[in-house]
Protein backbone atom coordinates (compact mmCIF):
# COMPACT_ATOMS: atom_id res chain seq x y z
CA UNK A 1 0.00 0.00 0.00
CA UNK A 2 1.82 3.30 -1.36
CA UNK A 3 1.20 5.91 2.34
CA UNK A 4 2.87 8.44 0.49
CA UNK A 5 1.15 12.15 0.32
CA UNK A 6 2.31 12.67 -3.21
CA UNK A 7 1.31 10.94 -5.88
CA UNK A 8 3.02 11.27 -9.96
CA UNK A 9 0.07 11.83 -12.46
CA UNK A 10 1.98 12.13 -15.64
CA UNK A 11 5.02 13.51 -17.16
CA UNK A 12 3.75 15.87 -20.19
CA UNK A 13 4.69 18.29 -22.60
CA UNK A 14 1.75 20.63 -22.30
CA UNK A 15 3.56 23.33 -20.28
CA UNK A 16 6.79 24.53 -20.50
CA UNK A 17 7.88 26.37 -17.18
CA UNK A 18 7.77 25.13 -13.65
CA UNK A 19 5.01 25.92 -11.37
CA UNK A 20 7.80 25.94 -8.28
CA UNK A 21 10.45 27.95 -9.68
CA UNK A 22 9.24 29.44 -12.45
CA UNK A 23 12.36 28.19 -14.75
CA UNK A 24 11.18 28.45 -18.65
CA UNK A 25 12.06 26.68 -21.42
CA UNK A 26 11.52 23.03 -19.92
CA UNK A 27 11.31 20.21 -22.35
CA UNK A 28 8.58 18.27 -19.93
CA UNK A 29 7.09 18.71 -16.71
CA UNK A 30 5.70 16.27 -13.78
CA UNK A 31 2.07 16.63 -12.37
CA UNK A 32 2.04 15.71 -8.78
CA UNK A 33 -0.92 15.01 -6.92
CA UNK A 34 -1.15 16.11 -3.42
CA UNK A 35 -3.96 12.81 -2.32
CA UNK A 36 -4.43 14.66 0.93
CA UNK A 37 -5.87 18.32 -0.75
CA UNK A 38 -6.50 16.85 -4.42
CA UNK A 39 -4.54 19.23 -5.85
CA UNK A 40 -2.16 19.01 -8.80
CA UNK A 41 0.72 20.88 -9.33
CA UNK A 42 3.26 20.71 -12.16
CA UNK A 43 7.25 20.57 -11.70
CA UNK A 44 10.16 20.62 -13.72
CA UNK A 45 12.01 17.07 -12.84
CA UNK A 46 14.63 19.20 -11.07
CA UNK A 47 11.89 20.56 -8.10
CA UNK A 48 10.24 17.03 -8.47
CA UNK A 49 12.74 14.81 -7.56
CA UNK A 50 14.45 17.39 -4.98
CA UNK A 51 14.30 15.66 -1.29
CA UNK A 52 14.12 19.67 -0.15
CA UNK A 53 10.51 19.43 -1.71
CA UNK A 54 9.39 16.87 0.83
CA UNK A 55 7.76 14.58 -2.09
CA UNK A 56 9.48 11.71 -1.73
CA UNK A 57 8.52 9.90 -5.05
CA UNK A 58 12.11 10.05 -6.75
CA UNK A 59 11.46 6.52 -7.91
CA UNK A 60 8.07 7.31 -9.00
CA UNK A 61 9.22 10.38 -11.09
CA UNK A 62 12.09 8.81 -12.96
CA UNK A 63 9.55 5.68 -14.43
CA UNK A 64 7.23 8.08 -15.35
CA UNK A 65 9.93 10.06 -17.18
CA UNK A 66 11.09 6.70 -18.75
CA UNK A 67 7.71 5.89 -19.62
CA UNK A 68 6.89 9.32 -21.41
CA UNK A 69 10.37 8.31 -23.19
CA UNK A 70 9.15 5.50 -24.27
CA UNK A 71 5.74 7.39 -25.70
CA UNK A 72 7.18 9.99 -27.16
CA UNK A 73 9.76 7.12 -29.21
CA UNK A 74 6.67 5.64 -30.13
CA UNK A 75 4.76 8.26 -30.83
CA UNK A 76 7.90 9.16 -33.39
CA UNK A 77 7.57 5.67 -35.19
CA UNK A 78 3.95 6.00 -35.71
CA UNK A 79 4.26 9.08 -37.20
CA UNK A 80 7.10 8.37 -39.47
CA UNK A 81 4.99 5.62 -40.87
CA UNK A 82 1.67 7.64 -41.27
CA UNK A 83 4.21 10.49 -42.78
CA UNK A 84 5.09 8.33 -45.78
CA UNK A 85 1.45 7.08 -46.09
CA UNK A 86 0.24 10.89 -46.76
CA UNK A 87 2.89 11.28 -49.00
CA UNK A 88 5.48 12.83 -46.81
CA UNK A 89 9.08 13.22 -48.33
CA UNK A 90 13.01 13.71 -46.74
CA UNK A 91 15.13 16.13 -47.69
CA UNK A 92 18.93 15.58 -47.53
CA UNK A 93 20.50 17.45 -44.15
CA UNK A 94 23.90 16.56 -44.51
CA UNK A 95 25.34 14.56 -47.47
CA UNK A 96 28.31 13.60 -45.65
CA UNK A 97 26.90 11.92 -42.87
CA UNK A 98 23.65 10.83 -44.46
CA UNK A 99 20.91 12.22 -42.43
CA UNK A 100 18.02 12.84 -43.50
CA UNK A 101 15.75 16.04 -42.50
CA UNK A 102 11.52 15.97 -42.98
CA UNK A 103 10.44 17.96 -45.78
CA UNK A 104 7.26 18.91 -44.74
CA UNK A 105 7.50 20.05 -41.15
CA UNK A 106 3.85 21.48 -40.51
CA UNK A 107 2.72 17.85 -41.56
CA UNK A 108 4.75 15.65 -39.72
CA UNK A 109 4.46 18.11 -36.53
CA UNK A 110 0.64 17.60 -37.11
CA UNK A 111 0.51 14.18 -37.15
CA UNK A 112 2.96 13.78 -34.11
CA UNK A 113 0.38 15.92 -32.11
CA UNK A 114 -2.58 13.82 -33.21
CA UNK A 115 -0.36 11.01 -32.36
CA UNK A 116 0.58 11.74 -28.84
CA UNK A 117 -3.18 12.91 -27.82
CA UNK A 118 -4.75 10.10 -29.24
CA UNK A 119 -2.92 7.00 -29.00
CA UNK A 120 -2.51 5.50 -25.33
CA UNK A 121 0.12 3.99 -24.14
CA UNK A 122 -0.10 1.37 -21.51
CA UNK A 123 3.91 0.92 -19.85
Amino acid sequence: MNTNRYQVVEVSESLDFCGCCGKTGLKRVVFIRDTETDEVNHFGTVCATKPAKGFAVDKEVKAAISRFESKVACAHHIARTEYKKQGGTYLPYNRETGVWAIADRPLYDGIFARTMSEVRFNF
